[in-house]
Parts: structure tokens; sequence; C-alpha cells
């Protein structure tokens, strides 16, 4: 098992081994103490590069009570190497994702009220390309890593439209236009060859499509309000939906797969409220993440995906950075992976929860949960805010 996680100190710290026993190293240090203070870098955001060999995450350099600006930074596992790859002046650090070749990062970063969809690559250090504006904006790479489709609203706040755009960062071929009006949704998705999203079918309604860029369509699913989709293996996707939009919690769990010609009619494995789910990566189930509001605390629950059964993995308060984590989960579920790439452990970050409310005499701290040994008791690697695994 490898774990990085945000510890309480802001530093980056790596897990590896069994949870029962694991060894842990510090990838980033706090200065050592001397008469004159030194600053600081708080740490946030880490995600592992497609091949595991590197791990990028914000940097922020703080004195006293003021801050630097951001910096986007790149060390080895091994925590010999650090690059910096990009300052970011003026701008709120929220997203990190790497290219499928691990070459380049897509930067995503609040300024003032916009957010702000940047591109840094590996040869031109220093030099962040931009590549979108607007708000809302999601975004994914395409699995060759050629071009970036992004669901943005619109930058100059003239209308209430939303748009997908196609686009190559890295190179120079125009922009492509999704023909059709993006329905209530956020990032795109990509599986068994396609792109699958959602449009917009009238009253409220929106239609999840698969798709290409010439914007060939073949229509997978119908739901109201918010909808999420997460990418599965076997060519498999997996939607939900949230009536009540942004901020009410989503029902339901559909999956399709989209490796037949003739698609049948989405199979519903979960009827159950949920605020995330994610795949487990062999596909055996979903770890739902459900708000339990008699015990007000979040609970973490498996759901077999041949049988619906749930069964409960734990129960906590999420860290703030989870809770942004869960709120935004279809864009991070591939990016920033809570279950191993292995399908056998799933990790969360939080405080302990009992008799209806937080205990917050300790610090939070990073569990780490069986799904294999369904007995289990979760397990503390450490302290901390957020912790991640590789993708692969």
């Amino acid at each position: 098992m490898n774990l990085v996680y945000v510890g309480t100190d802001r530093q980056l710290h790596l897990v590896r081994g069994q949870p029962e026993a694991p060894d842990r190293f510090a990838l980033t240090e706090p200065p050592s103490f001397t008469l004159v203070p030194s600053p600081q870098d708080a740490w946030c955001w880490p995600t592992w590069s497609p091949d595991g060999q590197w791990i990028a995450a914000f940097a922020v350099t703080t004195r006293d009570d003021e801050s630097g600006p951001a910096r986007v930074v790149t060390m080895s596992v091994d925590g010999v190497r650090q690059t910096e790859w990009a300052e970011l002046p003026d701008s709120a650090p929220l997203y990190l994702q790497w290219h499928p070749s691990g070459s380049a990062l897509c930067v995503l970063t609040q300024v003032d009220e916009d957010l702000h969809l940047g591109v840094v690559h590996a040869d031109k250090l220093g030099l962040v390309r931009e590549v979108a504006q607007g708000v809302p904006l999601f975004f994914n790479w395409t699995p060759d890593g050629a071009r970036v489709w992004v669901h943005h609203g619109d930058p100059e706040g003239k209308t209430r439209e939303s748009a997908v755009v196609i686009r190559d960062p890295l190179g120079d071929d125009e922009d492509r236009l999704y023909p059709r009006t993006p329905g209530s949704f956020c990032a795109p998705v990509f599986s068994g060859g396609s792109t699958v999203l959602a449009i917009r079918a009238g009253d409220g309604l929106s239609t999840v499509v698969r798709c290409d860029a010439a914007g060939h369509e073949l229509e997978i699913a119908h739901h109201p309000g918010l909808v999420a989709v997460a990418a599965g293996p076997q060519n498999q996707v997996a939607i939900t939906s949230a009536t009540g939009g942004e901020g009410s919690p989503y029902s339901g769990i559909e999956i399709v797969d989209l490796g037949v010609d003739d698609l049948a009619e989405p199979e519903r494995i979960n009827d159950g409220p949920l605020l995330a789910f994610t795949w487990v990566p062999d596909g055996s189930a979903m770890v739902v993440f459900r708000v339990d509001a008699p015990g007000n605390c979040m609970s973490v629950l498996r759901v077999d995906r041949a049988t619906g059964a749930e069964v409960s993995l734990g129960s906590f308060w999420p860290t703030r950075d989870l809770f942004f984590w869960l709120h935004f989960f279809d864009q991070f579920v591939q990016s920033h992976p809570l279950v191993s790439p292995d399908s056998r452990w799933v990790t969360w970050a939080g405080y302990p929860a009992g008799d209806g409310q937080a205990d917050l005499s300790a610090p939070p701290r990073i569990w780490v949960r069986s799904l294999v040994d369904l007995d289990a008791a979760p397990i503390v690697v450490g302290r901390g805010l957020f912790a991640t695994f590789p993708s692969a």
C-alpha cells in the first residue's frame, strides 16, 4: 500500500506497507527552530503521477500573518528531488491534475470570484498557459492527452449559459465547441473510447450521452437535476443525480456498460441517498459516502456491485479538505483516488463521531479500512487533513 497525506502540520507524509504496521516517511519538512524564524511551506492537494513515481502539490509559504504566492511543486516519492513548476501570484490553489504522460499538469485556481484553468509543462517551467476561465469550471484530459474537455460558465458573466469546449493546451490546434448546450453536470468523463457528459433536455432534465468530438451522440440515461458521472472498469460508467440541484443529496446509482453496441437500460444497484461515491477499481463494488442525519456524521459504506448489499465501513466527521473532495467528487475521483489501485483499501480523513457530535479533543486522523476483510476495524495511520492513493 502507498498513500500520501497532508498532515496536521500541513506537511506531506508518505505511508507504505501494511496499515497495521506502516512505514512512514516525511516528504516535506517544516523549517528547524532557529533564533530567526524561517518561513515554512504549507502543502495541499497532493496527487500521484500516472507512473506513481512523483507527487505534485501546491505549496504556500507562510510568514507570520501573511502568505506568499502559491507554487506548483513536484517531488519524487523518495523525497530526494523537488522541482518548482510554476508560481501562481494572487491565486487561491484549488486542484491539480496530471497529464496522462506525466509531462504536464492542469492547474485550477481562483482569482477573486473567477476560476482559472492553466497548464504547466515540464519543458517550460515557470510558464502557465491559460486554458479557460469561468464559473463553474470542470475538465478532464482525453486518455491520450491530446485534448482537454472543459465545461465552463460564461467568463464575462453576460449569460447564464455554460459550454463545453475541446482544446489543445499543449499545441496549436483550433478549439472545437461542443454543438449542444450542456445540462446540469460537472466534469466530462472518458470510458470505452467515448466521452460521457450531460446535455440540456428541457424542463430541468438532462440527457446523459456517449459522444465524440464531432458531436455524434448516443443517449444512455435521463435524469432531473444535477448529474454526476464516474468512469469505472470494463467500459462502465456509474451515474447519480440530485433533483434538488447543487447542495442537495444525490439519490441512487445506475451503471451503464458502454462496451456494447446496443446499450441496455441502466442497471440500478442502489436507491439510497449519498453525498459522493467512488468505484472500487476491480469493479466489484462502490464506496459510498452518506450523511447519517440521526448520528449527525458521515457514514462510509461498501455497496456490492452484483447484489446492491450495503456494508458499513465506518463513520466520522470529515475535514474541510475531504468535504471539498466529496462535494466535487466527480472531478476528483480519478486524480485523487480514495481507494487503492489493488481494490484492497479505502481511506478518509476526519474526526471520530459519536453521540451526535464530532470529537474535536484530538487532531483529525487519516483512517485506512480494508475492503476485503469486512469485519475489520478502521486503522489510524496518521494525523492529517487529506489522503490519496496512486491511481495505478
